[in-house]
């Protein structure tokens, strides 16, 4: 039996959905081709950046974070936005499938922000070496695991290290374990205080998308509509569907996150008056 009051509610919340799917269209198109605002100025604060971290340019890191979260939030809105035929859209919201994109385009607008957001060119410059020194040494584990070794890695991560001498970083903390990258759900956190959004919320929106992206049992039950569909007094035959309500809220977020990740980027990379 359906619920003609849920249908109607679930209704008003998917028309929002896609009005917010709207906002996607213009970052699409800043990210399919030559957007002017990529363009980094002479004199500008990520011009200073990049001369510090050439060839892995603060620029560069932040321009293909902010692809990548565009990227996954094209591909949920293709996913969910559907059809329209006679007057009717057929649109399709996945239990797991949905939340996984929101939490890819999540971290990514957050990793953008997270290396942009300093005041401090050094420190700017540290995160994005500290950022390119991990996935260098996530190439060579991986290379390990096909019983190879990655090439000049040890020339590679002393180039690394030279650069964060220059930038001023202090000796001691040059150690690997000084190095290291905070988890995701510190960057996702750290971005968040960037935003409107706040840094508690990012984070636990950035949690619950990642505990569903796991397939976890606590995700699956806090997030997701459910029904009872048939039980035997001890076992429950449970039917869960993708909640329009969490999916319109994170989407929304994210997206404000990646605006205000665009608009952090133009401002670093525009001449100063």
């Amino acid at each position: 039996m359906t619920n003609p009051e849920k249908d109607e509610d679930e209704t008003v919340l998917l028309r929002a959905l896609l009005r917010h799917f709207e906002r996607v269209v213009p970052l699409g198109e800043r990210t399919a081709g030559p957007w002017p605002g990529w363009s980094v100025a002479v004199g500008s604060a990520l011009a200073g950046d990049d001369m510090k971290t050439d060839p892995h340019q603060v620029s560069h890191s932040a321009h293909h974070a902010l692809v990548v979260a565009v990227d996954h939030l094209q591909a949920l809105a293709a996913l969910v936005s559907g059809t329209e035929s006679d007057g009717h859209r057929k649109m399709l919201l996945p239990t797991h499938a949905s939340f996984t994109l929101l939490r890819a385009a999540l971290e990514n607008a957050a990793r953008a922000l997270w290396l942009l957001g300093p005041a401090s060119r050094r420190e700017r410059v540290h995160r994005c070496l500290r950022m390119h020194l991990a996935d260098l040494k996530s190439n060579a584990a991986k290379a390990e695991l096909l019983g190879q070794v990655l090439a000049d890695y040890e020339k590679r991560q002393n180039r690394i290290k030279g650069l964060l001498r220059a930038a001023g970083v202090p000796e001691g903390e040059l150690s690997n374990g000084k190095l290291r990258m905070p988890g995701y759900g510190d960057i996702v956190h750290t971005a968040g205080t960037l935003t409107s959004v706040g840094g508690v919320h990012a984070e636990l929106f950035w949690s619950a998308c990642s505990s569903l992206a796991h397939g976890d049992l606590t995700g699956t039950l806090a997030v997701l509509d459910r029904e009872i569909m048939a039980t035997d007094g001890n076992t429950n035959w449970v039917r869960f569907t993708g909640s329009v309500k969490a999916a319109l809220v994170i989407t929304a977020k994210t997206i404000d996150m990646t605006e205000t990740a665009f608009t952090l980027y133009t401002t670093r990379a525009r001449a100063p008056y």
